[in-house]
């Protein structure tokens, strides 16, 4: 996961996350919406030719995903028509690729083109001054091959009105075409202007036609629920003035970094450490904020085998400071506030090692743990609040994938304590293979504060004995209070 372009925005973008009722609200413009269904209208000024853009499933094909844009041109009280066919797919940022292209030249024929890899057709992100080429290359009946290299620029941000309307804050897209041919080099210039969640609303040919957008119609979002789901939960302790809690993801698929960051009120709980979970594989990147013996907090950074630790550490060419990963929230919901309160933020990333062949974060999918974390309880008699308001997970090339924070708040935390089930040796509610590990690790070692949890039966020893005891409990667990 890249860290650097995440850490410098972080603690600004977590608190605004937390103040808007513990949510993450996507608020990038989406200038090309890509339903199936979805349909676009022109006229021309001069009331002689009709565009109609149209987003259609295609017949065959083997891309998945994979969306026609149909153009067709018809001049009005004639028979004469065109159609220009796309065929595209969308990523996951909301960005077009194109991977073919079928377009009516007229008398010169059809162009047809094929692009591998796809490129990039409209980007998500469309600021002032942005630019990009497409490469195509055809064959024309009459002028044989043909190289098209098309460049496209945002040249204004402005209102455009309409038949169909007034449209704020609109890209205006200029669009410079080169064709290169065995007899001439051939230059035209063109404009579209795109509306923010709603698409093309102008069109000025290189002709000097220009077309308004007379009427559109877009289907609405089919709303897939993510299927991977992270949730906070209370594990058992065997300490009573501890409280900690798992990061947990379920169905993960294709994970391979994470952000996240948690809340407390640190007038009832007080922060100790965080610990990488079971879910991505050793060795990779952890970042977080850790309590000192002199009861001072620094950060702490893994990079494999290699720590860093104090009031900042260097990732990369990057300076990260505690006060990014742990700060204070100045304004909660009114929902979560009570008098005297203060609530702290805990900022935690944690990326998968690095694959040996492909020199990317190592993806995995399944069940398992981020993370957990510890807190040290003031008063045990006085509830707690933890909420996980923003989690990020990325995929080995650090695109972001979509998931459902399903318990988000803990509220009313007293300690949980496993009294009954000392076989969880680990403490992670569960009794399975690595508490088997964990004996195993100790065998024959003096008991110790260390690894007084391994002496599962008490009699001073660790040995076979434990490891019996354990398995016996095979499949055993503790299960949290049900949130309230």
């Amino acid at each position: 996961m890249k860290f650097t372009n995440i850490v410098s925005c972080q603690k600004t973008l977590l608190v605004l996350c937390l103040i808007c009722c513990f949510t993450l609200t996507a608020t990038a413009a989406n200038y090309y919406p890509s339903e199936i269904g979805n349909t676009w209208v022109f006229m021309s000024t001069d009331g002689g030719e009709q565009l109609t853009y149209t987003l259609q499933a295609p017949e065959n094909t083997d891309v998945e995903g994979l969306i026609v844009l149909k153009i067709m041109n018809e001049v009005i009280g004639t028979d004469n028509t065109s159609t220009d066919i796309y065929g595209v797919t969308v990523e996951n940022d909301g960005s077009l690729l194109l991977h073919y292209s079928v377009t009516d030249q007229g008398a010169l024929g059809i162009a047809e083109a094929t692009y591998v890899p796809p490129v990039t057709f409209f980007p998500a992100d469309l600021p002032l001054g942005h630019t990009w080429q497409i490469l195509t290359e055809t064959t024309l009946e009459l002028a044989g091959a043909v190289t098209t290299t098309s460049t496209i620029k945002v040249v204004a941000i402005e209102d455009v009105q309409t038949p169909a309307g007034v449209f704020e804050n609109c890209v205006k897209l200029e669009i410079n075409q080169k064709d290169v041919t065995a007899f001439a080099v051939l230059r035209k210039t063109s404009y579209q202007w795109l509306a923010p969640d709603v698409g093309p609303v102008k069109f000025l040919s290189a002709q000097d036609i220009l077309f308004e957008l007379q009427s559109y119609n877009l289907v609405e979002p089919r709303m897939e629920a993510p299927l991977m789901e992270v949730s906070i939960e209370q594990k058992p302790t065997k300490d009573a003035q501890q409280i900690k809690i798992d990061i947990q993801l379920n169905s993960g698929k294709d994970v391979a970094g994470y952000s996240g960051l948690v809340v407390f009120d640190a007038t009832v709980l007080k922060y100790i450490s965080a610990t990488q979970g079971n879910y991505l594989q050793s060795g990779g990147i952890f970042i977080r904020p850790m309590l000192h013996e002199d009861d001072t907090y620094a950060l702490s950074l893994d990079v494999g085998d290699v720590m860093q630790t104090g009031a900042t550490v260097t990732f990369g060419e990057q300076k990260l400071s505690v006060s990014e990963f742990f700060f204070k929230i100045p304004e909660v919901p009114p929902e979560f506030a009570r008098p005297g309160a203060e609530y702290w933020g805990i900022s935690i990333l944690g990326s998968a090692p690095l694959g040996a062949d492909t020199h990317l974060p190592v993806a995995t999918d399944g069940n398992g743990t981020l993370v957990t974390l510890t807190f040290e309880v003031f008063d045990p008699d006085t509830p707690a609040i933890i909420a996980l308001p923003n989690l990020i997970l990325s995929d080995s090339f650090d695109a972001p994938l979509p998931v459902t924070i399903r318990e988000m708040v803990i509220t009313n935390l007293v300690p949980l304590i496993d009294e009954d089930l000392s076989t969880d040796v680990n403490g992670d509610g569960e009794v399975n293979i690595l508490d088997l590990v964990r004996v195993a690790s100790y065998f024959g070692e003096p008991v110790s504060d260390e690894n007084a949890a391994a002496d599962v039966n008490g009699d001073g020893k660790i040995n076979i004995l434990d490891l019996v005891r354990v398995a016996q409990d095979f499949g055993k667990s503790t299960t949290a209070p049900v949130n309230e």
